[in-house]
């Protein structure tokens, strides 16, 4: 069975009526503002998700000796950033369900200016880029994440801090850091990115 985006359908019976037109801007309107709702609340979850991690990190830098509330922290330390990591993927899915929305409605109301290219004069070093600034908060998020997973893993000593390794961790560490800067580099860009 053949799926044909509805938006594409609606925009192919659209007549040049007033009454359509109107009520084809106001839809587009609404996606425009439920995209921009959809950022805004990224950035707000973040914040919200950052006071945990803060609060945890702080609580867990001024104990000193109690090994056990270590492991308590470290594990809701993972758990906050383990869900600030999925409320990410989740603003991201959504933010991509309005741009489309908004792709797909704007056609008919301000022609395709989501779509247009903009070339960038400047030396390819200096010139902007097209990276995904929600992408960047989901490799934070996975980072924070990565951190406390490994604190965990310590303070419940299934890791240990000794010289063998802390020298393999150390490599490891580098190597799984080079791979992730990689995976960030290309995979952080805007879909449409052809610049």
């Amino acid at each position: 069975m053949d799926h044909e985006d509805p938006y594409t359908k609606d925009r192919q019976c659209l007549t040049p009526s007033a009454e359509k037109l109107e009520a084809t801007r106001l839809a587009w309107e609404t996606a425009r503002a439920s995209l921009e709702r959809e950022i805004g609340l990224l950035w707000q979850r973040g914040i919200y998700f950052w006071t945990f991690v803060a609060a945890i990190f702080a609580a867990r830098a001024a104990n000193q000796n109690d090994s056990d509330l270590d492991l308590l922290l470290s594990c809701l330390g993972f758990l906050i950033s383990l869900c600030w990591t999925l409320a990410n993927f989740g603003s991201k899915y959504w933010q991509g369900v309005w741009e489309q929305k908004v792709k797909a409605l704007e056609k008919s109301i301000t022609g395709s200016l989501y779509e247009w290219d903009v070339k960038m004069e400047a030396t390819y070093w200096l010139r902007g880029r097209r990276f995904s600034v929600s992408r960047m908060a989901i490799a934070v998020s996975l980072i924070t994440s990565f951190f406390w997973l490994t604190l965990a893993l310590f303070d419940a000593k299934v890791l240990t801090w000794k010289p063998e390794w802390m020298r393999y961790g150390l490599l490891f560490g580098t190597f799984l850091s080079s791979v992730f800067l990689t995976w960030v580099t290309y995979s952080g860009k805007s879909n449409d990115d052809k610049n």
